[in-house]
């Protein structure tokens, strides 16, 4: 992990705001002009910014404008809303690797949902398919139930999760699912 520059070396660069999240730069720089709004965003939405030539996350860079005393080295900057580009201090957590992956919005393609997916129910092809909802901590299978609907399926983990991963739980999305035919097995 990259070790970040000095708080105190920031704060003479930059103005945080910690209401928006917002970088403002307060002295020039090569192109960088005073009073710019660092918004840029890399290829996963994240802002970043660049000081000395180098590209540093704007979340990072918050959590110890604010904290400082390396407080962040070794950790991971936590989005609580899971928008990447909310740098407000109040959306910032510090975690571990395992509880940002938790707190992450990956869901499966074939059901939009977080840990909710179709299984076969047996070996043979053509028998017929159930819903799978599951949970993962650290790398382990640690719950999975087999429900005929994908709402029931979502609502279950939803109600589960919180036991396994508390405030870094990231329920399934199930307010998304539609009541439709199409979602049901027979």
């Amino acid at each position: 992990m990259k070790k970040l520059p000095d708080a105190s070396f920031v704060k003479t660069l930059f103005h945080y705001d910690r209401e928006t999240g917002i970088f403002t730069r307060t002295v020039s720089r090569s192109k960088a002009r005073a009073g710019e709004i660092q918004n840029r965003k890399n290829a996963d939405g994240y802002v970043v910014i660049t000081i000395n030539k180098s590209s540093y996350m704007a979340a990072r860079l918050a959590y110890e404008y604010v904290n400082g005393g390396g407080s962040a080295y070794g950790w991971q900057v936590d989005h609580i809303n899971g928008d990447r580009a909310d740098n407000r201090i109040a959306n910032l957590r510090l975690a571990s690797h395992a509880d940002n992956r938790n707190n992450s919005s990956v869901t499966n393609a074939a059901t939009g949902l977080r840990g909710i997916h179709w299984e076969r129910k047996g070996r043979r092809y053509g028998d017929k398919l159930r819903v799978a909802a599951v949970i993962y901590r650290n790398g382990k299978r640690v719950w999975r139930r087999y429900f005929k609907d994908i709402e029931s399926a979502a609502r279950a983990r939803d109600d589960v999760i919180k036991t396994y991963h508390g405030d870094f739980s990231s329920l399934s999305g199930v307010s998304g699912v539609h009541d439709s035919k199409e979602h049901q097995l027979s």
